[in-house]
């Protein structure tokens, strides 16, 4: 016997190669998708303002202010610096002036749910004072994990002696 040739053809497709061609199509869009973040970064990131709130976002979590913070119950606590991110608010908005001048940090601290230890704004205040006196009054807002409002928001002088709420400051009209 001989050689026969080759033998006969399946034509039917593969029920595997749509599912091939589904799973690149979605590593496309996902590389696309990676590739359109990363300019749209690279570009953010050339803003020095942009730049310097990204660093203050990530210095607000380290200091002696943020770790008194978490040693006295703060499941996150953070310490931002109001001043970078009212100039990127006076850039693209044109209002951070009313930003700065309330405030110059920003001391925020997430208990656990239900806030089992009490913590209050006086109290974060105050902690936060001592371990990193601030140069000028600061916003102290306490919230409790997975609540929808804060448990309170006020305005703290250097010291760490609340001064009024939030809203208070907020609605008082400015001096002419």
């Amino acid at each position: 016997m001989g050689d026969t040739g080759p033998g006969p053809i399946d034509a039917r497709p593969s029920g595997r190669s749509g599912f091939r061609i589904f799973i690149y199509v979605l590593l496309g869009l996902g590389a696309l998708a990676i590739g359109t973040c990363a300019v749209g970064a690279y570009f953010l990131m050339q803003d020095e303002d942009l730049r310097g709130l990204v660093q203050s976002a990530v210095e607000s979590q380290t200091g002696p202010g943020h770790d008194a913070l978490v040693a006295e119950g703060c499941q996150v606590a953070l310490a931002l610096d109001l001043g970078r991110a009212a100039a990127l608010a006076e850039k693209w908005a044109g209002q951070g002036a009313e930003l700065e001048e309330l405030a110059n940090k920003l001391v925020q601290c997430e208990t656990e749910p239900g806030n089992p230890l009490g913590l209050d704004c006086e109290r974060v205040a105050r902690v936060f004072a001592s371990a990193e006196p601030p140069s000028d009054r600061f916003l102290v807002i306490v919230s409790s994990a997975g609540a929808d409002e804060a448990i309170c928001s006020v305005l703290a002088d250097p010291q760490g002696n609340v001064l009024e709420s939030l809203e208070e400051a907020l609605d008082e009209e400015p001096a002419s």
